[in-house]
């Protein structure tokens, strides 16, 4: 986040930050407003709003986008969030700013980070085997492909398990969601010494992590993330749901509000740094937002440590992704987080329609009065 933000004062008082550290001025009809600098804020406690144009967004761009979800009862949630505040937020339906989502597999990209962290202390090392946490359980189908199995491979799903979660299916999520003992029923399946090293979506990667995460931490994989994560930045709303063993879910059960999300996603956009304390390590945010398997879905996305890459417009976007679309979108150049819950809806093409558009300046711009009193409107 930038150290200098700005605020504009005479009066009236918009919380916005910017990208200069320069004093200036914004023109409104024939008043002029003067912009200084002010510190810093981190929104642990507290979100902020602003403005759209304080923060260079065209405010007309973010009205199209409200009102072409407005009557949507599939889209619950869809927050804006630029230099660090909240210029778009609204709601659909019975839910608000403080329901609680099923987020899904967004759970594995907030494992990734905990995985980081925990890397950083050297509780793991990306070329720890998976099997040797898991000497007392007979593992059936084995093979030198399996014994091989490391912790990577588990981060970037090219363990090369037969696990058709995303193609075929035939019940494969369902067989293992019911079973008694998840991460066993995972480690029994076949490997294809073929596929290993190659993309294949898996929720049996993740929660066999949280697995080795917990055996070696000695609590849960939820408490040591509340502990080193969501406390420490303010996700005060998340739940984690275990399995039967009470290993918490690595492939999705995390529940958690939408300006929560937003919390995480603005954490990444900072490369794991929160007021002043590196939270996840940077070299680690780096890896997981860079490509470390391609996935041969049509589009060109990428693969990192449980993160989506894309690119939209010439902009590169990296997202955490759930089932029924909820998203954390991340566009670094930009300085944009966008959230999504919803029992349906195509994220990415709002953001490539309307708010990568929006983002028209580094720098403040004139106010819109007429569309900021449309996007009052539509966000109550």
């Amino acid at each position: 986040m930038k150290k200098l933000l700005l605020s504009v004062v005479l009066g009236i008082v918009v919380m916005g930050s910017g990208c200069s550290n320069q004093e200036g001025t914004v023109t409104e009809g024939k008043k002029e407003v003067i912009l200084q600098e002010t510190e810093a804020y981190w929104p642990t406690k507290q979100w902020r709003t602003s403005l759209p144009e304080a923060q260079g967004m065209d405010s007309s761009k973010l009205v199209e986008l409200y009102e072409q979800l407005e009557g949507n009862d599939k889209v619950h949630s869809f927050i804006v969030v630029r230099n660090g505040y909240i210029v778009g937020e609204k709601y659909g339906g019975t839910y608000s700013e403080k329901s609680s989502h099923n987020v899904y597999s967004v759970t594995k990209s907030i494992l990734g980070a905990v995985a980081g962290i925990a890397a950083e202390e050297k509780v793991i090392k990306l070329e720890d085997r998976a099997l040797n946490f898991f000497h007392d359980v007979p593992i059936e189908n084995m093979s030198q492909a399996k014994k091989d199995l490391t912790i990577q491979h588990l981060l970037t799903m090219t363990t090369g398990f037969d696990w058709p979660e995303w193609t075929e299916n035939k019940g494969v999520w369902t067989n293992w969601d019911n079973s008694e003992d998840q991460v066993k029923y995972y480690l029994d399946q076949q490997i294809n010494e073929e596929k290993v090293g190659k993309f294949n979506y898996s929720s049996g990667d993740p929660h066999t992590l949280s697995a080795i995460l917990q055996q070696r931490l000695g609590k849960t994989t939820s408490e040591y993330a509340f502990e080193k994560l969501f406390e420490p930045i303010g996700m005060n709303s998340v739940r984690w749901s275990p399995d039967k063993k009470g290993i918490s879910m690595g492939g999705a059960g995390i529940f958690m509000t939408p300006r929560d999300m937003a919390k995480f996603g603005l954490l990444y956009l900072n490369k794991g740094q929160w007021d002043g304390n590196q939270i996840v390590p940077m070299d680690w945010v780096e890896e997981s937002i860079s490509p470390q398997a391609a996935t041969e879905i049509p589009g060109g996305e990428n693969y990192g440590y449980y993160f989506w890459l894309t690119e939209m417009d010439g902009h590169k976007v990296y997202e955490a992704m759930g089932a029924h679309g909820q998203f954390i979108g991340v566009i670094p150049d930009l300085n944009i987080v966008a959230v999504q819950t919803a029992s349906g809806n195509d994220f990415d093409a709002l953001l490539k329609e309307y708010v990568i558009p929006a983002a028209v300046s580094e720098e403040p711009i004139k106010v819109n009065e007429e569309a900021n009193k449309r996007l009052k409107e539509l966000m109550e």
